[in-house]
């Protein structure tokens, strides 16, 4: 009799440790089924927001004409696209001579859409060189 009152313990003891086990296989299964959603969610909006830079990027379209004198250079730019630009920066490729120039703007220039900037640098760029604006986005926009 007393055998059986152990076999009765026994099993009540391995029907809790079952049940215990079993909810804890859930719940390790839905924590890492919210880590992996979540994870997702991130990647998600990492690839919209790449996107989105992308597609801005495309919208970009300047004009430039360069002119020097007198130890500066004057670059007027027209924006023809369909956002606004802002240039950081000036380059200067004379392919005749293998020579390069990068000459970063003290103050960013913003152009607005169908606007037109004019700014100068202090430097002095030849006519021979083939002259860039570099905007925020990474465009560089080449003088025609």
């Amino acid at each position: 009799m007393e055998a059986n009152r152990l076999r009765v313990r026994f099993k009540r003891g391995t029907v809790a440790i079952g049940a215990l086990a079993i909810v804890a296989i859930f719940m390790i299964a839905i924590s890492c089924i919210t880590i992996i959603v979540m994870e997702y969610s991130r990647f998600a909006y990492s690839v919209k927001v790449a996107n989105e830079a992308i597609v801005t990027k495309a919208k970009e379209k300047l004009r430039v004409q360069a002119s020097s004198s007198s130890g500066a250079t004057t670059i007027t730019v027209t924006n023809i696209g369909s956002t606004s630009s802002l240039v950081i920066g000036v380059y200067a490729i004379n392919p005749v001579a293998n020579d390069h120039a990068y000459y970063k703007l003290s103050r960013p220039v913003n152009i607005a859409v169908l606007g037109e900037k004019t700014f100068t640098i202090p430097h002095t760029i030849s006519n021979e060189c083939q002259v860039g604006v570099l905007t925020s986005l990474g465009n560089v926009f080449w003088e025609a």
